[in-house]
């Protein structure tokens, strides 16, 4: 259920990226080994934490600790764009107090925030500027105002956020352990000890998607990580809970567009 997106490899220190579409990049229940800042432009999309999720077309910043686990999807019928920030545990560090001060901004597990459209321009100037900067300090420097910036709106008022009935999230994080497994709603739904129709209503309203279109795209991530890593197509199938080769690559099409002997080559 972790995803590094390039962090030890591609980058180790800050990473600041764009992305605007009609999908999100990482549509699961996931958590990662670093501080992400998700600064939300447009899309209508639903957000999830451990203790709050939320349904909204107005602009957000999400922000994530290490391990926190968390989900961000959106709806197709809308432009998705955000910008996300990114850096390490150790990458603050040598600021001390000024920047313990400054991590309570992101609560122990996540933390919403509605900006205006003022809010929103600044704190994407200021990615921008991170983006930009090659000097180390400085770059450091704009990340803690960004972050005091973020604080002030904060403090200002919260984004409403209700919690997700614990089964909903349970759901996700059982998903994540056992995807490679047979999945059906009614063993889950018992499993969780609520009705097999108040699960699958509850996902879809906390997570935007079916209980089964979920496992389906979780599993379909899985199958691109492989294959990017040299697995042959029934490797992959059998390894992703998909059975064979056939199924994995009916599926594959219909999302994807090509087959994943293709995607693989490519």
């Amino acid at each position: 259920m972790a995803y590094d997106h390039g962090y030890g490899k591609d980058w180790t220190d800050v990473l600041v990226y764009r992305r605007e579409g009609y999908t999100t990049s990482v549509a699961d229940y996931h958590s990662h080994a670093y501080f992400e800042v998700n600064l939300i432009f447009s899309g209508n999309i639903h957000i999830l934490l451990p203790d709050g999720s939320m349904e909204t077309t107005e602009s957000h910043i999400v922000l994530m600790p290490p391990g926190a686990p968390h989900y961000i999807a959106c709806k197709p019928d809308t432009l998705y764009s955000r910008q996300y920030l990114s850096f390490s545990q150790a990458f603050l560090e040598p600021f001390g107090a000024h920047w313990q001060g400054l991590r309570q901004v992101f609560g122990k597990h996540g933390r919403i925030v509605k900006v205006n459209d003022a809010q929103k321009a600044l704190c994407g100037r200021l990615m921008d500027g991170i983006l930009q900067e090659r000097d180390s300090l400085r770059k450091s420097l704009l990340i803690l105002y960004l972050l005091s910036q973020i604080h002030s709106f904060h403090t200002g008022g919260a984004a409403p956020a209700r919690p997700a009935p614990a089964y909903v999230t349970e759901a996700l994080s059982y998903i994540g352990r056992n995807y490679a497994q047979k999945i059906l709603a009614a063993d889950l739904a018992r499993m969780l000890h609520v009705g097999r129709t108040t699960l699958m209503t509850a996902f879809r309203q906390y997570t935007g998607s079916s209980l089964n279109h979920y496992i389906v795209r979780y599993r379909l991530k899985q199958a691109q990580r492989l294959l990017e890593e040299g697995a042959t197509v029934q490797q992959t199938a059998e390894a992703c809970g998909f059975g064979d080769a056939g199924s994995l690559i009916r599926l594959f099409k219909q999302v994807h567009h090509t087959t994943p002997g293709k995607f693989a080559r490519q």
